[in-house]
């Protein structure tokens, strides 16, 4: 049984055969396009449609769900200051609202709606008033090291003077 497959045309090498296609076949359709666009050379913009940019993460998470009577563990997979990608492995039963743990973005809890669901795996948004709040949280610690180094600065400038 033969072969399927595409073959040359005989007697005509690669080159020949793409100078005998016209130039209009060559254009681009939208059906052509891979879906994220990064085969084609197209630009970032096209391929990204959030609204804040994720950067890729191995974090651990908690997610606590209504009441506080559960919690299951998570794998933050990326984050971003609106949402996170998060890899729940067998739990299924994950609810539409819920509160975040990362040990990683400090004491903060982040409330989460679930924007979609693949198996193993959600999108989730946070609601911006705990983006506020971590943001809160980050700046508290800042001043607090801030604080701290007004201190060393001064017991140096105080060791200082008694050479």
């Amino acid at each position: 049984m033969p072969r399927r497959g595409r073959r040359p045309m005989p007697g005509l090498s690669p080159g020949q055969l793409l100078e005998s296609i016209p130039d209009r076949q060559h254009t681009l359709k939208p059906a052509m396009l891979s879906s994220r666009g990064m085969r084609l050379g197209l630009p970032s913009a096209m391929e990204e449609r959030r609204a804040a940019l994720r950067s890729r993460t191995f974090w651990k998470g908690t997610v606590l769900f209504p009441g506080g009577l559960r919690s299951t563990e998570c794998t933050v997979r990326n984050f971003s200051e609106t949402g996170a990608r998060l890899d729940c492995g067998g739990v299924s039963d994950i609810p539409d609202h819920f509160q975040l743990k990362i040990p990683q973005k400090g004491s903060a809890l982040f409330r989460c709606k679930v924007a979609w669901r693949r198996v193993g795996e959600i999108g989730v948004h946070f609601e911006t008033d705990d983006v506020a709040i971590s943001e809160n949280s980050l700046v508290r610690k800042i001043e607090a090291l801030e604080g701290q180094n007004r201190a060393l600065l001064r017991r140096l400038r105080n060791d200082d003077s008694g050479y």
